[in-house]
């Protein structure tokens, strides 16, 4: 029943998957301009050995590889709102509609946000997952998959430093799909995160705003406290002292960044399961 109301007739979910996919081939169109440079570069520059042409690959120029180019940097702040907006909404305002309490009679309260819970998991990995699919799609539409050098690190700007970048030079395809199932795990629990807040707050939209801004914030004194701290890229707390969200979902390039993503899905887990549960205990009405 959830998952028909999630993935059925909802408007929002569609709207969220065509902002993300424009967004997707947008992407794949600007890259498709250094794409065809390069090309004139090595009619040139063929005799070389160092001219970088894997930089330029279908893979090399995914999204969350090239993360700070406009598309991309567009997608990468307001992925929150693209994994909250699908159906983070539905328990406040069946709530409020009086929804929640029939389907209550009907089945346990339990069940009822287990269920809301996993549709919204879903619509948000959805959310996440399809424009990263799509712009892969595309990339190799246009840019051979070649294989990623090792050799062309400096161009591409994936170092050992960052998750999973030994799958990266070894097996990139693999690696896109291990990343896109990771990013969409992490839009999956940002929108029951969201939700779970709308639990609490019993409002969806002060809660997305709340959630929102709170991640500007977090971002701002992370920045305070590199600077205080002076910890530099090398340093083992220079992705956990960040406090950069919004990056999650994009491969960087810093020390201990495997250990901040797995840290951010640990507490968005956390209070997407414990908050629900405590919610179940209390009496509707």
């Amino acid at each position: 029943m959830e998952y028909r109301k999630a993935f059925g007739k909802n408007s929002w979910l569609w709207i969220t998957l065509a902002i993300g996919a424009f967004l997707a081939v947008l992407s794949s169109m600007s890259r498709a301009k250094l794409f065809s440079s390069t090309l004139e570069l090595a009619l040139v520059d063929w005799q070389r050995k160092d001219v970088g042409y894997s930089s330029v690959g279908a893979f090399a120029l995914w999204m969350p590889i090239r993360p700070d180019d406009f598309a991309p940097g567009v997608f990468r702040m307001v992925w929150p709102i693209l994994s909250a907006l699908p159906y983070a909404w539905s328990w406040s305002v069946e709530k409020k509609a009086g929804i929640i309490e029939q389907s209550c009679v009907r089945s346990s309260k339990l069940d009822v946000i287990v269920a809301k819970w996993l549709a919204a998991f879903s619509a948000g990995f959805l959310a996440m997952a399809v424009p990263l699919a799509t712009n892969l799609v595309c990339n190799a539409c246009i840019e051979p998959a070649m294989p990623v050098w090792v050799s062309d690190e400096l161009y591409i700007g994936v170092t050992w430093q960052a998750a999973f970048s030994s799958l990266f030079y070894t097996n990139p395809l693999a690696f896109c799909l291990l990343w896109t199932l990771v990013a969409g795990v992490i839009g999956g629990l940002w929108s029951t995160f969201v939700s779970a807040l709308s639990m609490c707050l019993g409002s969806f939209l002060p809660s997305m705003a709340i959630s929102y801004v709170s991640l500007h914030v977090l971002a701002f004194v992370g920045e305070q406290l590199q600077l205080v701290f002076q910890v530099s890229s090398d340093s083992a707390l220079s992705s956990l002292l960040s406090l950069d969200i919004f990056s999650t979902i994009s491969v960087r390039s810093q020390t201990g960044s495997g250990e901040a993503l797995l840290v951010t899905a640990t507490l968005l887990l956390a209070f997407s399961v414990v908050v629900p549960l405590m919610i179940s205990k209390r009496d509707l009405l």
